[in-house]
């Protein structure tokens, strides 16, 4: 192929030069702020789910891991953790029997905290420093029951609230008296921080307590109040 001539190819060079010097127009500003606005709004979408949906997820982790502590404290002991704490030593054959004043409130969910953490059980699960709490700030006299820790702890949701726990044999009575649990310190559209709520084993669409004959362990989901529709227990798939 013959080459150009001087002139036409300075030509050419010339024309390619002004295409490059032209820049963007304004159409293809408005394509590229077009693909730049789906692209914000797709990732504002995304973490509205999330911080929504991500609460949720977490939260059905601690009781699922909750829940697997407790089946495994059942092969342990022959028998699901007691819901109070004072009941413990009974349950489990070992230790002093615990002595004296512990507060009403959290009772459930602290009897299986101290049952876990009991010396005579192990586990391979272990709990973050997010996943528990002292929302009443109560403790034993002297840690009895506990691997050196005589804090009356909970397992807590992602809302900062601890769950409720009940063995079966205490259903009808904590239902006819519903347990006492304080919320935490979490800022809330529904609650305010330290609220104390009434806690009760949950039934189902027939009136018959959920899991008649083992265990119930639930979060109050982020409205933190018990026994309504959002809270996630080890019933729900």
């Amino acid at each position: 192929m013959s080459a150009l001539p001087r002139s036409q190819s300075v030509s050419v060079s010339r024309s390619r030069d002004r295409r490059r010097e032209r820049g963007f127009t304004f159409i293809e500003i408005l394509i590229v702020m077009g693909i730049i606005s789906v692209l914000v709004g797709g990732v504002i979408v995304a973490m509205q789910i999330w911080n929504k949906k991500g609460p949720e997820f977490a939260t059905t982790q601690v009781v699922a891991k909750a829940q697997s502590m407790i089946h495994a404290w059942k092969s342990k002991f022959e028998t699901y953790p007691p819901t109070d704490v004072k009941n413990l030593p009974k349950f489990t054959g070992f230790g002093e029997p615990v002595k004296g004043s512990i507060n009403r409130t959290n009772t459930g969910i602290e009897a299986l905290v101290q049952a876990l953490g009991y010396p005579g059980f192990k586990s391979d699960a272990s709990w973050g420093d997010n996943e528990l709490g002292n929302t009443d700030e109560d403790r034993l006299d002297k840690a009895i029951v506990t691997s050196g820790i005589p804090d009356l702890r909970e397992i807590i949701d992602a809302w900062g609230n601890p769950l409720v726990y009940f063995h079966s044999a205490d259903y009808a009575s904590a239902d006819s008296s519903p347990h006492i649990y304080r919320l935490g310190n979490e800022p809330s559209d529904f609650y305010a921080p330290g609220d104390e709520v009434e806690a009760a084993p949950h039934r189902d669409a027939d009136g018959q307590f959920r899991n008649a004959n083992t265990f119930q362990i639930y979060s109050m989901g982020p409205d933190g109040q018990p026994n309504t529709e959002d809270d996630m227990g080890n019933w729900t798939k």
